[in-house]
């Protein structure tokens, strides 16, 4: 038995790809946190072992040994660099800080990831055709409320390259204006529209 697919009428497609317009943002939230959180995580693991390498050649007399040959005015020079360069080390990146801000991104990611799925949810719910305009504007408005409640939090801290990581885990790196072909791909393949209904939904005649 073949099923026929539910088709959107235009009203329902101008809603869906408003939606899905907020989706891909949230998406992006998303991936934005989880690969600073990654970053964190990386950068935590160098800085404790140049701590641990640092601490280890200047508290075990290593310096005088390696670099006895230099004269004792040069390994004096040397371990005073060494030591400077540990003491830089513990005061730029206190123990536990790095962990605590990678803590801090992924559960924010966390937090974005729950409405990611209830955007995700709602889409599935429009494109199968179990829902009526008002319910898609109902259930828009509260996940709408309940997003702006999330913002109003003060998001942990991201960089550049957690922005250039989370381009190329999205398939290639995206600007902010994305075109509704391009949040399509970001979609579920089986929530994604075809081409054909983006058109009908986007042409010239839905502002007569």
């Amino acid at each position: 038995m073949v099923t026929k697919k539910y088709t959107m009428d235009k009203s329902q497609t101008l809603l869906y790809l408003q939606i899905a317009g907020r989706f891909d943002k949230i998406l992006w939230t998303h991936k934005i946190q989880e690969e600073e959180g990654d970053i964190n995580v990386h950068d935590n693991k160098i800085v404790k072992n140049w701590k641990c390498f640092l601490s280890a050649l200047t508290s075990a007399g290593a310096i005088g040994t390696i670099f006895s040959w230099c004269g004792e005015i040069w390994v004096s020079i040397i371990t005073s660099i060494v030591a400077a360069a540990s003491a830089f080390l513990v005061w730029r990146f206190p123990d536990g800080e790095l962990a605590n801000k990678s803590q801090a991104n992924k559960s924010y990611a966390a937090k974005v990831r729950h409405f990611r799925n209830r955007y995700e949810s709602l889409l599935t719910d429009i494109r199968v055709g179990n829902l009526s305009i008002e319910e898609i504007q109902t259930r828009r408005n509260v996940l709408e409320e309940d997003e702006n409640k999330l913002f109003e939090e003060v998001a942990p801290h991201t960089s550049d390259k957690a922005v250039k990581n989370a381009g190329i885990a999205l398939n290639e790196r995206k600007e902010s204006t994305t075109t509704f072909l391009e949040l399509n791909t970001h979609l579920p393949k089986h929530l994604q529209l075809t081409e054909e209904e983006i058109r009908n939904a986007t042409s010239d005649d839905l502002h007569d």
